[in-house]
């Protein structure tokens, strides 16, 4: 059908009178399905308010895993221990060089974050 006969066809339907019964069906159904929708409303409401008493319960008892322990100081200048003294042996009969004046040595720890990563600085006091 092209548009004109479909223009056609509904003027001649808006003329023939439309019968009683057919109104009284129409209005009927609807009055049920306005009948029918009245308990979906509030029971959509009451759900929707269930669910976010829900995850607010769930929010606020939510439990957090046991704090993390506080980083340990990045920086931390541990001196080394003094080094064992040799026991006293007799002298040798050569000539030996004389040995240098004894350093004390400095050790200079830096943890990171990762506990798998320590960074040792050795040195001693002079800058040598």
């Amino acid at each position: 059908m092209r548009e004109d006969e479909m223009r056609d066809l509904l003027s001649e339907m808006r003329d023939d009178p439309v019968p009683a019964d057919s109104l009284v069906r129409v209005r009927t159904r609807v009055e049920e399905r306005i009948a029918g929708r009245d308990w979906r409303r509030p029971v959509a409401l009451l759900a929707a308010v269930a669910f976010a008493a829900i995850c607010l319960v769930a929010v606020v008892t939510r439990r957090d895993p046991q704090p993390a322990p506080p980083p340990p100081p990045l920086i931390a200048a541990v001196p080394a221990p003094p080094p064992a003294q040799a026991p006293v042996v007799a002298k040798p009969r050569h000539r030996t060089r004389k040995p240098a004046p004894m350093q004390s040595n400095l050790i200079i720890r830096i943890e990171t974050p990762d506990p798998d990563v320590v960074i040792l600085l050795l040195g001693n006091e002079s800058g040598t």
